[in-house]
């Protein structure tokens, strides 16, 4: 097989890589890869810290700050299916963690029998630190780089099956010369 064979063959195969990736990431491009969460904190706790047994949790006010590993920041109003921890059927501090993805952060709430101003001088006497506590793992939601990646490989190949088309002209001219 001479060189002008060989090369529009490999231009060929290039062509096909090149149009094969090109569908790929075209079917893909409405998908997202995750995103790391570098962090999740509690941006608003809520205004409310005592309940009565019985009595219903209320995220109302409620927010977690999302930090993603991009540095892009979201805020996402709490709901009831992230949280862990919330018993009002038993007296006491209640440290309820705040789940996302598989991040978490904490909060406290007490459950009374009533609301006294005792209830306040008895949280005062208990040593608790009621900073929301973060955890530093990896959760599954954001926008992530596959798309670019692939276009990226696109590009890559169109500038060698470009290359390679220069290359096989100018040895056809070369030959049509002599």
């Amino acid at each position: 097989m001479n060189k002008i064979t060989f090369l529009k063959r490999t231009i060929a195969v290039i062509s096909v890589m090149a149009v094969v990736l090109a569908v790929y990431a075209y079917a893909g491009a409405g998908e997202t890869a995750p995103l790391a969460v570098k962090r999740v904190d509690i941006k608003a706790q809520p205004e409310k810290s005592e309940y009565l047994i019985g009595e219903e949790l209320d995220l109302s006010d409620t927010y977690l700050e999302i930090t993603y590993e991009n540095g892009v920041k979201e805020d996402v109003k709490v709901t009831p299916d992230m949280i862990e921890g919330f018993d009002n059927t038993t007296l006491g501090v209640k440290l309820l963690t705040v789940n996302y993805g598989n991040k978490s952060a904490a909060y406290s709430v007490w459950i009374v029998e009533e609301y006294t101003s005792e209830t306040e001088t008895e949280r005062e006497t208990i040593d608790f630190d009621p900073t929301p506590a973060t955890s530093e793992a990896v959760s599954e939601t954001g926008t992530g780089s596959t798309t670019v990646i692939i276009v990226a490989v696109i590009a890559v190949v169109a500038v060698l099956a470009l290359i390679l088309t220069f290359i096989m002209r100018g040895k056809k001219r070369g030959e049509d010369e002599l």
